[in-house]
């Protein structure tokens, strides 16, 4: 449906899909190749791009989102630029796929800092989305639709937000965000925690169980237990193992992990109050960098 609108540049509310197909898009449904085409690109989408270790990481990551309508603009611009090869694989030209790679890295942007500073519903982004890919099948400057929608106000706001850590829904999304921005680590292991098939968990440093921890007490336990700066990406494996040990226990299995996050703790000696809140500075001004590109 939607690339049918984008194909119509119809940026207008939706309407029912059953009411769409028995209106607006039933003359489509006549050429019966395109649409399967369609259809047969956007169920490939997953699989094919696995081999770039960036696209894979962005769109899993992009996969946490509690709505699907970052999709749509990204499947309009496979289903305009992309081609199914003699040995019917997916494909986009080189410079289609650098272009790909800028509009997912825009739409990873975009919604997250929209999610977070509205914590609201799809209603929030459908506006853009519409625009986003009406633009895109017309060949118009399509990125602005997102860019010039994020103001200096809510980049001020994200950062606000960030710092004292009301993320809501959107943080399992952004300790994979910050995850992947760890510059020393490496994508093509990272691409396969993310869509292995061994599920990836959100892994809590300090233990969700509290303990006399190193020095913690119950209200210093409470106010930094969710922080960013406790968390990180771990297989379901390692996290299961790592728990609720203590920190010198956790390290040894933080070893056999191939996020840099973890990799990164082996050689502190204590999970400190201040190695946590330093790392979380440190994740913020991360993240604060990404989103303001």
């Amino acid at each position: 449906m939607h690339i049918l609108r984008a194909q119509k540049s119809d940026t207008n509310k939706e309407i029912a899909l059953r009411k769409f197909f028995e209106t607006k898009g039933s003359a489509s449904l006549i050429n019966c190749e395109n649409v399967m085409q369609a259809l047969d690109i956007i169920h490939k989408i997953t699989t094919e791009f696995e081999g770039d270790n960036e696209i894979s990481s962005l769109w899993r990551i992009m996969d946490t989102y509690p709505n699907k309508y970052w999709n749509y603009p990204l499947y309009v611009f496979l289903h305009k630029y992309g081609k199914l090869n003699a040995e019917n694989e997916f494909e986009l030209r080189k410079e289609k796929l650098d272009e790909f790679k800028i509009l997912l890295k825009e739409t990873v942007r975009y919604f997250f800092l929209k999610g977070v500073i509205r914590q609201g519903g799809s209603n929030s982004v459908k506006e853009a989305v519409y625009k986003v890919y009406s633009k895109i099948e017309s060949n118009d400057n399509y990125l602005n639709e997102y860019r010039n929608n994020i103001s200096k106000s809510d980049q001020s706001e994200f950062g606000v937000l960030l710092e004292e850590n009301r993320i809501g829904r959107y943080n399992r999304g952004l300790v994979l965000i910050a995850a992947y921005l760890n510059p020393r680590q490496d994508m093509r292991e990272f691409a396969q925690l993310l869509s292995g098939e061994e599920k990836y968990h959100i892994e809590h440093i300090l233990p969700q169980a509290w303990n006399d921890y190193d020095g913690w007490n119950k209200d210093t336990h409470k106010e930094d237990v969710n922080l960013l700066g406790n968390l990180m990406p771990l297989s379901q494996s390692l996290n299961i193992k790592a728990s609720n040990e203590f920190f010198t226990r956790k390290k040894e299995k933080y070893k056999e992990s191939s996020v840099q996050d973890a990799l990164d703790l082996i050689h502190i000696p204590n999970w400190t109050r201040d190695r946590l809140l330093e790392r979380n500075s440190e994740k913020i001004e991360l993240l604060r960098e990404f989103f303001s590109n």
